[in-house]
């Protein structure tokens, strides 16, 4: 009978990271203790699957350094076993930052679907500069109704809201012009 596998993970595409591949990765960064060991060099002396980015190797590297304690950093060269406290402090403040990029990153996303629900473009975003730089062709000309839904369906926003951005932007000064933003037509599309 075979022994059962100790699996500590599975990862995508199915390779399983075992107590043992963690172990071998652990071994091979030790033996190179204060160098740098890329990822692929990792899989490759430990037979783990080799491609773009060795995900069970990362996983292993993960599983010692949060339930091992091992001391193992990481930068764009690969990973290293260190003892060098200085080392150790510049890995927490990379990886600090990674956190603050991703927290920034989730409040921009927040902000889009906030935007998203009450469909109109994030203040200050691209979608908005792009859509100001389109409404600034219409300077000294009305815009039309067609160049509205056109507008709102490149940028998906609403009608009324590319006529809200118009209006900001061009705001009417005579009475025909007026006249016509208020006319059926345009009322009944921006509605």
């Amino acid at each position: 009978m075979r022994p059962a596998e100790n699996v500590l993970a599975e990862v995508p595409g199915g390779e399983k990271v075992t107590g043992e591949m963690a172990k071998a990765v652990l071994d091979v960064l030790r033996g190179k203790a204060e160098q740098w060991v890329t990822s692929g060099q990792l899989a490759i002396e430990v037979g783990a699957q080799t491609g773009y980015t060795q995900p069970a190797v990362r996983r292993a590297i993960a599983i010692l350094l949060e339930s091992g304690g091992v001391p193992v950093v990481a930068s764009d060269k690969g990973y290293m076993f260190t003892t060098n406290d200085e080392r150790l402090r510049y890995y927490i403040d990379a990886l600090a930052g990674r956190v603050r990029g991703i927290q920034a990153r989730i409040a921009a996303v927040q902000r889009i679907l906030t935007a998203h629900a009450n469909m109109e473009p994030v203040a200050g975003t691209y979608i908005e500069k792009q859509l100001d730089d389109a409404l600034r062709m219409f300077d000294g000309q009305r815009i039309t109704a067609s160049e509205i839904i056109r507008l709102a369906g490149k940028y998906s926003v609403p009608s009324r809201k590319v006529m809200e951005r118009y209006m900001v932007m061009f705001p009417p000064d005579e009475k025909e012009t007026r006249e016509h933003y208020d006319s059926p037509e345009v009322q009944q599309l921006i509605a």
